[in-house]
């Protein structure tokens, strides 16, 4: 994007992935994992992509609270945005409840966790 510009790179972007059914792609699943700098404006080009579940059955807050990049302390409305289903859905790809994806792995954001638990304190006690 920094070469050519956000317009003509996307302009090819839409070539090779059409906006026409995106409504089944996971392309930001993807974006998050592995171009999160980016997320935004994919996420302006592709806003029906954030529905779709990824072949692990993942949401996009799962992948994204997976990856860690997103802080409570940096970007509390992700986390402040979950419904309380959310709250208390296992993630299919590590089996752990949000609070404890937060708490693991790159993530480790103890903000959230603390957050998470408090909106569902007998998720704890399990």
């Amino acid at each position: 994007m920094n070469k050519y510009g956000n317009e003509a790179t996307f302009g090819f972007i839409e070539e090779c992935i059409p906006l026409d059914g995106a409504e089944q792609l996971t392309i930001l699943h993807r974006v998050v994992e592995n171009a999160p700098r980016c997320f935004d404006e994919f996420g302006k080009r592709y806003p029906l992509a954030m529905f779709p579940r990824d072949n692990n059955g993942k949401k996009l807050y799962q992948t994204d609270l997976a990856s860690g990049i997103r802080t409570f302390n940096q970007y509390s409305i992700f986390v402040l945005h979950m419904s309380d289903e959310e709250v208390q859905e296992i993630d299919p790809g590590t089996v752990l409840y949000p609070f404890m994806v937060a708490a693991s792995g790159e993530a480790n954001d103890l903000f959230a966790v603390n957050y998470l638990m408090r909106r569902n304190p007998g998720l704890v006690g399990l």
